[in-house]
């Protein structure tokens, strides 16, 4: 049965308030177990974090848009989990928003295993969400949204990996300095499925990662590569889906490299001109792709 978090003081940013809101979501936190954050925005004014316990610890809200956070007036991450080793055992977090200042990491999590985050918001921050050396982890219906850096980034586990995302969603992601909306580093085992990449610097971008399925992605409107290969990947395969420019501008490009084994299996490929580098990509096959407005080239 979940409790729900009190005293919070709802809609107000004076400092008691905010103070006042960070201590009850810190004491919950940091005693574990399953909770129930109720409706309305909570602001606080320092960071919350539960740094070396390994009690399971539930957190639900009463939905996005409707439960949320606010973190202001301090930089470094809003939230952190698992700092800085021997994270929760059980952690999931489900149904509300965290909505920053665009200087702060919204979520970190570090060295947790078979983490869970559902239905949630994480709205203009520098980077939404940053995961490190975690593993077995799902993440299903979330929005990264507004993010100044990278919306999600994934760093790979020491011992093992397996990342499972479903129907999450980017929109207005990712900057020069930083590239894609999505970063995975040093993956194994990676399951993307339905994503949605809107109107982003750039889209997925993978650094070092083997047996990777993307399934029915829709990718388009991003200001550069929609999927880029970093340093080299293997086992890579797309299902399916919709992979684009931006429409009645002249076809915009995909550069493919460091990648062996891709394979796209009737992928829409529209608007675009794809370049594979033959000197570091083999096994590239996209014969059953419908391509519309699109050339595939070997440079």
């Amino acid at each position: 049965m979940s409790q729900v978090i009190s005293p919070l003081i709802f809609n107000s940013f004076t400092p008691a308030a905010m103070s006042q809101n960070r201590t009850s979501l810190q004491t919950a936190i940091g005693a574990g177990g399953s909770y129930q954050i109720p409706s309305g925005v909570i602001a606080y004014n320092t960071q919350i974090g539960q740094y070396s316990s390994n009690l399971p610890l539930n957190l639900v809200g009463d939905g996005k848009q409707i439960t949320r956070l606010y973190p202001t007036g301090f930089s470094g991450p809003a939230i952190e989990f698992g700092i800085p080793a021997n994270g929760n055992t059980v952690l999931c977090l489900e149904k509300f928003d965290i909505v920053g200042d665009q200087s702060q990491v919204l979520l970190h999590v570090q060295n947790v295993s078979a983490p869970i985050f559902r239905d949630l918001t994480l709205d203009n921050g520098y980077y939404g969400m940053q995961m490190l050396n975690t593993w077995a982890s799902i993440l299903e219906n979330c929005f990264f949204v507004n993010s100044k850096g990278i919306g999600l980034y994934i760093e790979g586990a020491t011992t093992s990996n397996g990342y499972a995302l479903k129907n999450c969603r980017f929109f207005n992601c990712g900057h020069p300095n930083t590239q894609a909306a999505l970063v995975v580093s040093s993956g194994d085992g990676i399951y993307i499925g339905q994503i949605d990449l809107e109107g982003c610097y750039a889209g997925i971008q993978l650094d070092g990662c083997t047996g990777v399925h993307i399934d029915t992605p829709y990718i388009e409107r991003n200001a550069h590569n929609p999927l880029a290969f970093i340093s080299p990947c293997q086992g890579i395969a797309i299902t399916g889906g919709w992979i684009a420019g931006e429409s009645g501008q002249p076809p915009s490009e995909w550069y493919i490299g460091n990648v062996q084994h891709l394979k796209l299996n009737g992928t829409t490929l529209f608007n675009l001109t794809v370049k594979v580098e033959s000197a570091s990509t083999s096994d590239v096959d996209f014969s059953t792709c419908k391509l519309i407005n699109t050339t595939i080239q070997y440079v």
